[in-house]
């Protein structure tokens, strides 16, 4: 009975420690010496590649190359110079091309943003010319004698020069006019109120408005402006007809 227990028990150990895995074989050792004396106890071959074996222990992972084990060892895992040479060059490659991808990666994900950062100075460099080119337009119609109007509309487009902006269709839903505010409008007209600015009808370009950039088309505006008289570039509508516009410029007083 005890010579049974004791056969059961070493088939069991073997069983355990030779396996067969793919076209390879995993041989568990409690120990394995390197070429070198360097001993690694309580050890297990947890994976075999051509270059070496990778020891899983307890506390932690080791691979160790063939070329630093015995000739015993490297005898039991059939290993081959030229193939683990070729292994070695393939994963060093695989490295290299991982490692080229991240940097230019890296590289695009610096490059967008340094681009957005230049679109973003560029476009405040824009904007910051325009509204000094706006305020000059202001400034000598001032010291010109211009007219002054108010204007209410709504936004129709934006352009270069400006908003066009309609002042000829109802302006209910934006609320009642206040002192100092009128509709926007290619023609002068309405009865005028003491102490108010008169109105304009129609469809308008207007330029120097603080909330341009983030106006868009359908917004409602109010400003009281300068009459610049008609502009002087043309514009031309969806069907293609050019149209020419009375311009009024934001008063920055």
């Amino acid at each position: 009975m005890a010579m049974r227990l004791t056969g059961l028990i070493l088939a069991c150990w073997l069983a355990a420690t030779v396996a067969a895995i793919g076209g390879g074989r995993i041989i568990n050792y409690t120990n394995i010496t390197t070429a070198y004396g360097y001993v690694y106890s309580n050890v297990v071959v947890s994976l075999v590649e051509p270059d070496g074996l990778t020891l899983t222990r307890t506390n932690g992972v080791v691979k160790i190359p063939f070329a630093d084990l015995s000739s015993e060892m490297r005898t039991a895992y059939a290993y081959d110079e030229k193939e683990a040479s070729a292994y070695t060059a393939k994963v060093a490659e695989d490295r290299r091309r991982y490692a080229e991808k991240q940097r230019q990666e890296r590289q695009k994900a610096e490059d967008a943003k340094k681009a957005a950062l230049n679109a973003e100075k560029q476009k405040r460099a824009q904007q910051k010319a325009q509204d000094a080119q706006k305020a000059a337009l202001a400034s000598n119609a001032q010291k010109q004698g211009a007219r002054k109007y108010a204007v209410r509309g709504f936004v129709i487009v934006k352009i270069p020069d400006g908003l066009l902006v309609n002042c000829g269709q109802s302006l209910a839903s934006a609320g009642s006019s206040d002192a100092g505010e009128a509709s926007s409008g290619g023609k002068r007209g309405g009865k005028q109120k003491k102490n108010r600015l008169p109105s304009v009808h129609g469809i308008i370009l207007l330029s120097g408005c603080s909330r341009e950039y983030v106006l868009s088309n359908g917004s409602f505006v109010s400003a009281v402006v300068y009459d610049l008289g008609p502009y002087p570039n043309f514009y031309m509508d969806a069907k293609g007809d050019k149209r020419i516009f009375e311009h009024y410029v934001v008063s920055s007083e």
